[in-house]
């Protein structure tokens, strides 16, 4: 074999070892990596409680709205976890604050507000539509 054929041969060899030595690189990153993973999910799943010991969620009860004459109204959904609380165990200035807020003069008309409907009716007939719904 000539010095010639020599050098062509080493030349189309070493291509192909650059090839498989990318290839082992690549290869044992990713060897690498996924023995990382296995690494980290058997560490979380070792510090993990027992299945047995785990116990649901509690979340809570829905609320439920109440008539001044103790009949159920309806029901409010929440996805909070919530406890009931008695009224009476609120402050005195959290439950006037609430009624507050929700009308004013609520001691003054004893749940039923006749100006406040009679309000939105006129409105609504001079709107030509229901524009007032219930009293502010």
């Amino acid at each position: 074999m000539t010095r010639r054929q020599r050098r062509v041969r080493r030349r189309q060899g070493g291509a192909s070892k650059k090839v498989i030595a990318a290839a082992a690189v690549v290869g044992g990153l990713l060897l690498t990596a996924v023995l990382a993973a296995g690494g980290l999910v058997f560490s979380i799943a070792d510090d993990a409680p027992d299945v047995s010991s785990l116990k649901p969620i509690d979340k809570g009860q829905n609320s439920v709205v109440y008539a001044g004459d103790g009949s159920r109204l309806g029901l409010i959904d929440s996805d909070e976890v919530r406890t009931p609380v008695k009224i009476d165990k609120l402050p005195k200035s959290l439950q006037e604050a609430t009624i507050a807020i929700e009308d004013e003069r609520f001691y003054k008309h004893n749940g039923v507000d006749l100006e406040g409907g009679l309000r939105a009716f006129v409105k609504n007939i001079e709107s030509g539509g229901i524009s007032e719904v219930h009293p502010p």
